[in-house]
């Protein structure tokens, strides 16, 4: 091409490109017969606009024959975004002539002249624009000299295009290719090649990237299907969803993508980028955010203080535990057991009937000795999903050992209700659900043989304790219903306005746990709002008949005798 944008001085970029588009409108109009069509198709340029297009095309770095068909475009789209087929209509000709043209849209595109929806509409992108308007030859985005902050904003933005239809998919995954290959040395660059993610499906590229997006720019590390529909085709997000079930996914089989996991549940429903992953990406940024394992713990400052009574018994035992779980005095237990090839292990065992304390107790032991508490929600453990369950009490064991780890004082590790998962293995077990109960139950076992920390675990149905078990547990502290002393001063404890002599009576009428005695405060709470006035004690007395529901004899049965 002989035209050099020197042939034509005087002529401003924003003057050939308004040429191009007069004289297209004018000379190819007539060649479609008034119907008011460019009609590009076959391609060529007529020679009185030659030099405009060159000079333009030069300005743009795209041939002179792309540089036409930007310039219909801007025309076409009139600051606004077109269709693929009103842009088909307007270069004259159906969808299959259409494509004669694609690869030269596509030019535009990786020229950063337009963008292109996954439908195949278009946009003009403003800066390419504005180079024109300033007469300035188009610079297109220079990636070099990036950090890994500076690309992660731009995969915020990128992601808002895809977002706004803006773009696709495949022309992002090349922006950041090029971002990545610019910029080695960042730990995005590092990681991502570290991780081979070049290599595996484009799609999974682009899954890849968004789950970096929605933890980074949306602070979402536990992802659903559904958070991810703004940024793919409903089609390609079926595809993957069906991979991802039956773990299909190269991401998923190179443990990039794991399943969320809270305090020892695997979901597998949610979704995130593996912690050590994110760590590697955001190496530069400080990595993760929050550390990885103390996160969800109860702080011991956090746990209210609470009055708690017992029996002379119980109250020994406890109140030893106590000491034992002191820092100084702990540490001083570990040194003895280490060097006597003793288990280092502490366990405890709560266990006896509802409503006395022994959750409470765990949670005031833990304020008391500074501990933090990871509480487990026993019965969540347990998954529908074969082999998901063993995977649960694993990751539970493997992220409380993480704690200890990185903690200056060792937390408590918490099983509430116990005797759903410390049960009675099954000998001979035929069936698969009796199978997985008891290849939890050895799992559960080995972890306890294997513990560094301390766990305490309640129950109230010490008959279905598995005997293997009951050896695991250092302490076993009983919780009975208390005496009618110790009744009493609960009554006086939780309602202070209360005689020493009516107390009395309470304690010695009902046999209530403090749990039960609880309920009771409560009702008076809530009849004092609505009378007024603070019950009677004949009102309480009647509250404790409801409790107890005395002399109520059993109810006929329903169904066949």
């Amino acid at each position: 091409m002989e035209d050099k944008p020197s042939l034509l001085p005087n002529k401003s970029l924003l003057e050939c490109l308004t040429e191009i588009v007069g004289q297209c409108r004018r000379e190819l109009d007539r060649e479609a017969g008034g119907h008011g069509t460019y009609y590009l198709y076959p391609k060529r340029i007529p020679p009185c606009i030659l030099p405009e297009a060159a000079k333009l095309g030069s300005a743009l770095d795209v041939s002179p024959e792309r540089a036409l068909l930007f310039s219909l475009i801007v025309d076409m789209a009139e600051g606004d975004m077109i269709s693929r087929s009103v842009l088909a209509g307007n270069l004259g000709g159906g969808y299959v002539q259409s494509l004669s043209y694609e690869k030269d849209l596509e030019q535009l595109v990786e020229a950063r002249l337009i963008n292109r929806t996954s439908r195949g509409s278009v946009e003009v992108r403003p800066e390419a624009l504005k180079a024109i308007m300033d007469n300035k030859p188009y610079q297109r985005p220079d990636f070099s000299g990036m950090t890994t902050f500076t690309i992660l904003l731009r995969l915020s933005r990128l992601f808002s295009e895809i977002e706004h239809e803006n773009n696709t998919l495949e022309q992002m995954l090349r922006d950041i290719w090029e971002m990545l290959s610019l910029n080695p040395t960042t730990s995005i660059a590092q990681a991502s090649l570290d991780y081979d993610i070049p290599d595996i499906d484009e799609k999974e590229q682009a899954l890849f990237f968004a789950l970096l997006f929605l933890y980074q720019e949306e602070n979402n590390d536990s992802v659903e299907w559904w958070d991810l529909r703004d940024y793919f085709d409903e089609g390609v997000l079926d595809e993957m969803q069906v991979s991802y079930k039956y773990e299909l996914l190269e991401l998923q089989q190179k443990d990039i993508l794991v399943y969320e996991n809270r305090e020892g549940l695997v979901q597998k429903g949610r979704f995130k980028l593996a912690d050590s992953v994110k760590e590697a990406l955001l190496a530069d940024c400080g990595g993760l955010r929050e550390t990885k394992t103390a996160s969800d713990l109860i702080a011991h400052a956090s746990i209210a203080e609470k009055d708690l009574f017992y029996d002379t018994a119980t109250t020994r035992r406890i109140e030893e535990l106590e000491k034992l779980l002191r820092q100084d005095r702990y540490q001083e237990v570990l040194e003895t057991l280490k060097s006597s090839s003793l288990r280092t292990g502490f366990t405890c065992l709560f266990y006896g009937v509802p409503g006395t304390g022994k959750t409470e107790t765990a949670y005031q032991l833990a304020r008391r000795t500074g501990r933090s508490i990871l509480t487990v929600d026993v019965s969540r453990l347990k998954s529908q999903w074969v082999g998901e369950s063993e995977k649960n009490i694993k990751n539970l064991f493997s992220r409380y050992r993480l704690i200890v780890r990185d903690a200056q004082i060792a937390p408590i590790l918490l099983f509430n209700e116990a005797d759903a998962i410390f049960g009675l293995r099954r000998a001979g077990a035929d069936r698969a659900v009796d199978k997985m109960e008891n290849t939890l139950q050895n799992i559960l076992l080995q972890e306890m043989e294997q513990l560094e920390g301390i766990l305490i675990a309640t129950t109230n149905l010490t008959r279905n304790l598995d005997k293997a078990f009951e050896r695991r547990f250092l302490y076993k502290i009983r919780f009975d219903i208390p005496s009618q002393e110790v009744k009493s001063q609960i009554w006086h404890a939780m309602m202070p306005d209360l005689s020493n002599a009516e107390a009395g009576i309470l304690a010695g009428a009902f046999n209530f746990t403090g749990g039960q005695i609880e309920n009771i405060l409560r009702k008076r709470a809530i009849r004092a709002i609505l009378d007024g006035s603070p019950p009677t004690f004949e009102d309480l007395l009647a509250f404790c008949r409801e409790e107890a529901i005395v002399g109520e004899k059993p109810g006929r049965k329903i169904g066949f005798r």
